[in-house]
């Protein structure tokens, strides 16, 4: 069984301006990059996301920040995909 699995890693921005780090923001950014991935990789299904850091006004968070305030929000995110015709085998 020879497949051939691609894996991406982005890192992502969101200005906060100031506000608070709120669920919607992170679910913002993680579909935003997903759509953009899945859009540009037509052949291939996601099988499974990672967020491997969460970091906040440049300094890294062990845990989700979220209710804290700051001005830029990144997440490192990793895609992990497979070619959809190798998921009918299935």
């Amino acid at each position: 069984m020879n497949q051939k699995f691609l894996v991406q890693l982005c890192q992502v921005l969101k200005k906060l301006n100031g506000s608070k780090v709120e669920k919607r923001d992170l679910d913002y950014i993680l579909n935003e990059t997903k759509n953009y991935i899945s859009r540009n990789q037509k052949k291939n299904s996601i099988l499974h996301i990672l967020n491997s850091n969460f970091i906040l006004d440049r300094k890294k968070r062990n845990q989700i920040p979220l209710d804290l305030y700051g001005d830029h929000l990144s997440l490192h995110i990793t895609f992990i995909s497979l070619p959809t015709n190798n998921l009918k085998k299935y």
